[in-house]
This record gives C-alpha cells, structure tokens and sequence, in this order.
C-alpha cells in the first residue's frame, strides 16, 4: 500500500511527498467540489477529483484523472485531506461500465482504485443502489 507524506498543511491546500518521491500540491475549491493535483516542483496540474454535495453529509465521487502518479499514494492522500475537512461520507456510483445521468463514471483504473479505498473504508461500498441526489430523501443507512 502505497502511502504518501504530509509535508505542509495550509487548510484547503496541502503538499505531500508521494511514495515515488514526487512533490504534489492538492488544492480543493472554497465549494468543496474539486481538488486538483499539481506538480509542486514544476507547478502544472496533472490530475483532479471532483464531488458532487448531496447535502445530506454524502458528497459523490464524479470523476478523477491522475497522471502520471499512478501508485504514489496521491489519490488516498486526497481522499483523506476531502474526509478531514468536509466531514463528510465519500460515495460513489455502482462500478457497471455504465455512464450515470448526473454525469459520473468510472473509466480506467477508476474502479480498482474506488474498490481499495472501499476496503480501507475512504469510501462508502454501493451494493447496487444509486446514492439520491440533493433533491431525493429517500436514502436508507
């Protein structure tokens, strides 16, 4: 299990050193919604989170893109840095191959990902049922 290292914590931006020795900056957005993953050596952008605020403490887990930090621990470090600081359960869509209607899918090497972080508990298991969006009320824990 890859893991990465907290090296500076400034609230909604934080600097880890992945496993692979790569120097990344995550900022997440004042809405809670997006965190980009930038090279903090060469400061370009090379991946991003986005979540979607179901206003029920479920925030859902859109669409990720990180390259080429396959394995360096960024993606669980992000993870862990949402969670710390929404409070919040991170859900995310049954992994079928379909494209859901609010936009969400899991692509390439989005669903083994998802599935490591659902076994070390950053994300909510989906036994088949759609998480409601912020206008439905009728999601059962």
């Amino acid at each position: 299990m890859a893991k990465a290292t907290l090296v500076t914590n400034n609230g909604l931006t934080r600097v880890y050193s992945s496993s692979t020795g790569q120097q990344v900056r995550l900022e997440m957005n004042d809405e809670f919604t997006e965190i980009k993953f930038i090279d903090d050596t060469t400061n370009e952008g090379f991946g991003e989170f986005e979540f979607k605020d179901l206003e029920n403490g479920y925030y859902k887990l859109m669409r990720m893109y990180t390259e080429p930090n396959k394995g360096g621990g960024i993606g669980r470090a992000a993870l862990e840095m949402f969670k710390e600081i929404t409070d919040a359960e991170i859900v995310t869509s049954p992994d079928d191959g379909m494209p859901r209607d609010d936009g969400s899918h899991l692509t390439q090497d989005a669903p083994g990902f998802v599935s490591k972080m659902i076994k070390e508990g950053l994300i909510l298991e989906n036994n088949g049922d759609d998480f409601p969006d912020d206008d439905e009320d009728d999601f059962v824990d």
